[in-house]
């Protein structure tokens, strides 16, 4: 349709200004023949390219698809770990009381709770008097202790060897406190396999009684406060 158009253009012209010997109609006819192959070919070229960009565009589309889908997964992994690693699959917990006083304790004694109340995770030995940290996390330990009159008798939070804070069980003759009551507590960051137990001062000398009956008992206590 566009080459016959052109001929008609072509003759159009012929005919309104005559015959010229230098150019003739066929040549005319066969340049535009020329030029109507060339709009052809750029035309089709034309029409690939906007096929490449429409094909370039939906690659675009479905990776960012894929994109977003593996930033949600990485996410979800990332917050399942931090659920686990926050949220252990059991609570560790335990509470124990001496059944009965400990008479004059030695210096670098541990102290064994002997009557057990509360054991989740089963990580408190009540022979030993030491609790093994089961899981890796924030810990609560806490002991209260009674004395016998005039007792004085320097004790140590310890894990493994190292000292985690320090408590007197003292009552000073003749003191109206003749039954000395204390307590401590303690929030530690522990490892799993970490020994935690109650002992004596090694450096000072131990004098009195470790008090526990109905009427008070000296225990030891801990929980996970949250692993890590």
């Amino acid at each position: 349709m566009f080459l016959f158009i052109l001929k008609l253009f072509a003759l159009s012209c012929y005919q309104a200004y005559g015959k010229d010997d230098t150019v003739s109609v066929g040549t005319v006819l066969e340049k535009l023949s020329e030029l109507e192959n060339i709009i052809n070919f750029q035309n089709q070229e034309l029409r690939q390219l906007k096929e490449n960009e429409r094909n370039l565009l939906q690659r675009i589309i479905n990776l960012e698809h894929k994109h977003t889908l593996k930033e949600k997964d990485l996410q979800n992994q990332s917050l399942s770990v931090a659920v686990q690693k926050r949220a252990p699959s059991e609570p560790v917990a335990f509470y124990a009381y001496m059944s009965s006083g400990e008479q004059n304790p030695g210096q670098h004694q541990t102290i064994a709770f002997d009557h057990v109340v509360t054991n989740i995770a089963s990580a408190y030995n009540k022979y030993t008097g030491i609790f093994t940290v089961p899981v890796t996390g924030l810990y609560v330990l806490t002991i209260t202790l009674s004395g016998s009159p005039s007792s004085q008798i320097p004790l140590q939070f310890t894990r493994n060897n190292e000292i985690l804070g320090a408590i007197d069980l003292f009552a000073a003759s003749g003191s109206v406190d003749t039954n000395p009551t204390v307590s401590s507590t303690i929030v530690v960051s522990l490892n799993k396999g970490d020994s935690c137990f109650l002992r004596t001062s090694a450096s000072y000398t131990t004098a009195g009684t470790i008090y526990s009956t109905d009427l008070s008992r000296s225990s030891f206590a801990g929980w996970l406060l949250s692993a890590s």
